[in-house]
């Protein structure tokens, strides 16, 4: 049965439909998710550090030597960006693509819309700063 890496956050509120959906799947499923405590891996839990691709990235072909994963999936902005690494890492980005969203072509600004929450993530974080040093240039 293939395995599912799901990475979530310990804030997330998703985790129950994520895993539904990977049992409707017939997946096995690995939880990848960063812990206060340190506990050893298991087929079940992975403890990562999402914060540190490369230490994530030899925790996962560590893990990966006794468990196999044949996909990753982030369930949130940050979870995202470093499933996409670590599905480079596995080489399994033949099966993954990026689709840039160009249509329907914008014809006004809307502005910036982020969630109102700390700690922002870090894209988010980034875009603000950024929207931020081009509004002064735009008064």
């Amino acid at each position: 049965m293939p395995r599912l890496l799901l990475l979530l956050p310990t804030t997330t509120y998703r985790a129950e439909a994520f895993l539904d959906a990977a049992r409707k799947l017939d997946l096995d499923v690995t939880v990848g998710s960063e812990t206060e405590a340190d506990p050893p891996p298991s087929a079940g839990f992975l403890p990562l550090n999402f914060r540190n691709l490369q230490n994530a990235r030899r925790t996962v072909l560590a893990f990966t030597v006794k468990y196999p994963i044949a996909a990753v999936v982030g369930v949130d902005d940050n979870s995202a960006l470093i499933a996409a690494g670590l599905a480079e890492t596995l080489g399994l980005t033949a099966t993954i693509r990026a689709i840039p969203i160009v249509e329907p072509e914008a014809v006004h600004g809307i502005g910036l819309v982020v969630p109102d929450r700390e700690p922002m993530p870090p894209l988010s974080a980034a875009l603000v700063a950024e929207a931020k040093l081009l509004a002064v240039t735009l008064s």
